[in-house]
């Protein structure tokens, strides 16, 4: 299956020389937020009212390590993957970055597995680093923020990108939809269909955020090309 490869809206790490050798918070469910309890004096423990719980943000941190074959390349490649999560952005794009982890990177599409979050750095990444002599390695920890966690997960897979993606849904609660190149629709709720042009070909990864296991219906209505990768996270 080849080794897990990670991307950074659409790019490689490696490109930019890092390398994750360890992650933290990628799989599993986040924690519950707190529900409302009443407490008794004259009762034992507490009794919790809420009849449903909510997920509070998924922390993610990477163990990664970066390399260069000079020190002022080492310098270089460090603040160029240190800006790529703090780009400006404008209306109607993604207000975070998308993280792409490629678990079958040897897989082609259909049967290719990806996790996808759309990321905020909101911590500082310092970098641990000692100067050798012709040997330029530094390790880091990458703390990432997923502010929504619950999620739906789709493929667009077109060699032309006339091809739409095509679907409808049915919410009584705000979505935000994340189409995978960088642009999104945010509060969708209603009875709804939503549809998206890419301007390139490519495969592109739609994630569908907030409360999915609350939506009433929901249908793909484009061709083969688009189809659900995942139909709840966690």
């Amino acid at each position: 299956m080849g080794h897990v490869k990670y991307y950074v809206n659409g790019v490689d790490f490696a490109t930019y020389g890092v390398f994750v050798s360890a992650s933290d918070g990628l799989l599993g469910a986040p924690a519950m937020k707190s529900a409302y309890t009443q407490d008794w004096n004259n009762y034992h423990g507490a009794i919790p009212y809420a009849v449903k719980r909510y997920y509070k943000p998924r922390t993610i941190r990477l163990q990664c390590f970066i390399h260069a074959a000079t020190r002022p390349q080492f310098v270089e490649s460090v603040q160029t993957f240190m800006r790529v999560w703090n780009a400006n952005r404008a209306s109607g794009q993604s207000r975070t970055d998308r993280l792409l982890v490629d678990v079958t990177p040897a897989t082609a599409e259909p049967n290719k597995r990806v996790l996808a979050y759309e990321v905020s750095m909101d911590a500082a990444a310092d970098i641990s680093k000692r100067w050798h002599e012709g040997r330029n390695v530094g390790t880091f920890s990458l703390t990432l923020t997923e502010h929504e966690p619950c999620k739906r997960i789709l493929c667009h897979n077109i060699a032309d990108p006339t091809s739409v993606a095509l679907f409808s849904l049915t919410t009584s609660k705000l979505l935000n939809i994340y189409w995978g190149d960088g642009k999104a629709d945010f509060d969708v709720s209603g009875t709804v269909t939503k549809s998206h042009t890419y301007d390139a070909a490519g495969v592109y990864y739609i994630i569908i955020c907030g409360c999915i296991d609350e939506i009433g219906a929901f249908s793909i209505l484009s061709n083969v090309r688009t189809t659900t990768k995942w139909n709840r996270l966690p």
